[in-house]
Formats: C-alpha cells, sequence, structure tokens
C-alpha cells in the first residue's frame, strides 16, 4: 500500500504545500491594499446549543457590512461605535487582514476569512506538510501505521480549516 500511494501522497501534499505557501505570502510579505471605508450595518452572529437542562444562545461574533460592500465578522463584546474604518485587503485572495478605525486596532479579533483560528489552522497544516513531505522522501521504511496517520492528520487538519473556514464566511 505504501509503495502504490507514495508517490501520489508527495505530490498531493507539494500541492497542498504550494497553496498554503501563495496563501502565506500573500498575507504576511506581498503589499496590501488599504481601503477607506464605512460601516453600514451589522449583525450578532448566535448559535443554538442545547444541552439536557435547556437549551442557550451562544454569542460567535458580530457581522459588519460596509459601504463598499465588504463583510467580515469579530468577536468582540461590543459593537464598533465608530463607522469610518482602514481596512487591509491582500492582494492575491482579497483576504482581509486588518480592521481598524482612529481609536482601535480589530485586527486580533478578526475571524472571517484565513484570519483568527482559520490561520493558525494554516500553520499547522504548513508546519504537518512540510513534516510529512520529509517523512515521505527520506523514510523509505515507513510502516503501514505511520503513513495512514500522514494520510489522515493532513486530510483532517485540511477538512477542519475548510468548515472553520465556510462557517465564519
Amino acid at each position: 500500500m505504501i509503495d502504490k500511494y507514495r508517490k501520489t501522497t508527495i505530490y498531493l501534499l507539494l500541492g497542498i504545500a504550494v497553496i498554503i505557501g501563495v496563501l502565506l505570502v500573500d498575507r504576511l510579505v506581498l503589499p496590501a491594499k488599504i481601503i477607506e471605508d464605512k460601516i453600514v450595518r451589522y449583525r450578532v452572529l448566535t448559535s443554538t446549543r442545547s444541552t439536557p437542562y435547556g437549551t442557550a444562545e451562544v454569542y460567535i461574533g458580530d457581522r459588519y457590512y460596509t459601504e463598499l460592500g465588504y463583510e467580515f465578522t469579530l468577536d468582540i463584546d461590543r459593537p464598533i461605535l465608530d463607522p469610518q474604518i482602514t481596512l487591509t485587503q491582500s492582494m492575491l485572495f482579497k483576504n482581509l487582514n486588518t480592521v481598524e478605525n482612529k481609536k482601535h486596532d480589530y485586527s486580533d479579533r478578526l475571524s472571517s476569512g484565513f484570519n483568527g483560528i482559520c490561520l493558525l489552522f494554516t500553520h499547522i497544516i504548513a508546519f504537518s506538510t512540510v513534516f510529512s513531505l520529509v517523512l515521505l522522501i527520506r523514510n523509505q521504511n515507513l510502516s503501514k501505521n505511520q503513513f495512514q496517520n500522514i494520510l489522515l492528520f493532513n486530510g483532517f487538519m485540511i477538512f477542519i480549516t475548510l468548515y472553520l473556514w465556510a462557517i465564519y464566511n
């Protein structure tokens, strides 16, 4: 099984590494577009949580909509009062990287796009992919269990990242 799927797995992991690498270079290295905008409305995102003792509304964040058509989610306790904001948008993927107004920088609370927990999982996928590629290329004596762990861990991390990205966008 390992000999049959080793090359396919290496090519898939290389493709994932290239995509994640381009995403991280776009976010961290390439220049970002600065946009002056105005918040026109927002809504509170909640989820219903059921327990044997009843149901409760769980706060997820606030979804903001701007005059120029941008949308983003912030995980903050109170809504933004000053509607004038400055956004920075990445060059390739058009991901919003920062949100700030004159009083406060909300970039650390930004959870939409590849920010927040999705960015953390993206970094985990990057490290896992590189580590897995090194193991697959250098170690010719991988056991079946090690090979399956490489496949399952990387697949699970990609699934979780895409699932979280779908929830917050």
